[in-house]
């Protein structure tokens, strides 16, 4: 039996300008540069990776006040002193990130289940359903100089002239996901728990209404559709996107 992979088409588009950073190149000589494939703006797989996750746990944050395994956990080995605060506050996991190694915790142990994120988008030593693309843009990256003022003087400060790279409104980013609905080798489907992994799914095992398809929808498109905001230079109005997720075939 083959493995069974369903894949969708998700399109970003630019509500503000919009700038996703890559590394320096100096043969352009653009301080900021865009992140870019073949001259092309781009939204790199971690970028998105990144947003879908921080929405995602945002929403089962709130599901986790009545249901304390749908609770996300905080994906570090060693969590900064703010992240523990999270976790004390009651709104996370306990016990840093989820981990493939088996446990005998409470449910709320880190080491004891795997949360929905992690089901979904992998843990250490674990991969997950979902394959996030990089989404390729259509046209091409502006550019602007910036500028840096002496408060003091009232004028612009001497050699703080920047130049940086973004994407206009109005620009689309186009790229192909990929769910894994069903792995027969390893005995995984979707919305189940996965075998020889016990009490790691508890929130699967759990009579809490989790199908395949609510899976998909509540858990990941929903998700995806509701992230309003991408990259970077927020404070100055960039980065407010609408994203649609559609089935590809």
């Amino acid at each position: 039996m083959a493995t069974a992979v369903k894949k969708y088409e998700i399109k970003v588009t630019a509500d503000s300008p919009l700038r996703v950073g890559g590394p320096r190149d100096p043969i352009r000589g653009v301080d900021l540069p865009m992140a870019s494939i073949a001259g092309k703006p781009v939204i790199p797989g971690p970028s998105l990776k990144g947003a879908l996750r921080a929405n995602l746990e945002q929403y089962l944050v709130a599901l986790g006040k009545s249901k304390p395994s749908l609770k996300p956990c905080i994906p570090a080995s060693k969590p900064s002193r703010a992240e523990e605060g999270l976790s004390q506050s009651g709104s996370y996991r306990v016990g840093g990130g989820c981990s493939a190694e088996t446990g005998d915790g409470a449910v709320d142990g880190a080491t004891a289940t795997i949360c929905p994120a992690c089901y979904l988008l992998g843990a250490q030593g674990l991969v997950g359903f979902v394959s996030l693309p990089t989404l390729v843009g259509s046209m091409s990256q502006e550019e602007l100089v910036g500028i840096a003022i002496d408060r003091s003087q009232g004028t612009v400060r001497g050699g703080a002239n920047w130049r940086y790279e973004f994407a206009k409104t109005g620009s689309t980013f186009v790229g192909p996901m990929e769910v894994l609905l069903e792995d027969p080798a390893r005995g995984w489907v979707l919305g189940e728990p996965r075998l020889g992994f016990g009490r790691q799914d508890a929130w699967l095992t759990e009579d809490l209404g989790w199908t395949q398809s609510r899976v998909l929808q509540e858990l990941l498109i929903d998700r995806i559709e509701s992230i309003t905001v991408l990259g970077g230079f927020k404070s100055k109005g960039f980065g407010r996107v609408k994203i649609t997720v559609k089935p590809l075939g």
